[in-house]
């Protein structure tokens, strides 16, 4: 897409344990065609800059909806979120929020609907780390952010007081993700 021709693709490196992965990023939204293959990044943000407020992370979430395509999976509309271009909706606000249980279901709806997980807390804070280390190292959750079944996942249902997130999980049938739109309501399973 011609408006999607900058003088140059920010190159940005994620430092590995063994050397740095080259990847392109955009941090504006990527307002390409609709065509899978147009937008030329890795990942592009879907929205703008995300807080640490409950509210915050579930309307950064929904930005996402638009590149999802049919769920269930439909070829005549395949997602534009998928496997070499990724929407995020900013980065996780986990251990920032207002408690763990806010954490669970924020990297748990990143998760759900394949968004990159990059953290926004300072990992040198070690109470701050107490906290998310079970959260951001649980391997089930991480499985289902990595899984590829032919869709990243999308909003399925939205009431006033919930929203459930599903994704296709290839030997699994579902995961799902639901959140209130209050903090007390949140559970992710």
């Amino acid at each position: 897409s011609p408006q999607l021709a900058p003088a140059s693709i920010p190159k940005c490196y994620l430092k590995s344990a063994i050397h740095f992965v080259p990847y392109d990023a955009s941090n504006a939204r990527c307002d390409f065609d609709g065509t899978p293959g147009d937008c030329p990044y890795n990942f592009y943000r879907t929205s703008g800059d995300i807080n640490a407020r409950w509210g915050s992370m579930l309307a950064n979430l929904e930005t996402t909806n638009r590149f999802r395509g049919a769920f269930p999976i439909s070829a005549a509309d395949p997602p534009l979120s998928r496997p070499g271009t990724w929407a995020y909706p900013d980065m996780l606000e986990v251990g920032r929020l207002a408690n763990a249980t806010e954490d669970r279901s924020h990297f748990g709806a990143w998760a759900i609907s394949s968004s990159p997980l990059i953290l926004g807390f300072d990992m040198a804070d070690n109470r701050t780390m107490g906290r998310v280390w079970p959260i951001i190292t649980n391997r089930e959750v991480i499985q289902v952010n990595q899984a590829w079944a032919g869709h990243p996942g999308a909003e399925i249902h939205s009431e006033i007081t919930y929203k459930a997130w599903a994704k296709p999980l290839g030997s699994h049938p579902l995961g799902s993700h639901s959140a209130g739109s209050h903090s007390a309501g949140s559970h992710s399973g």
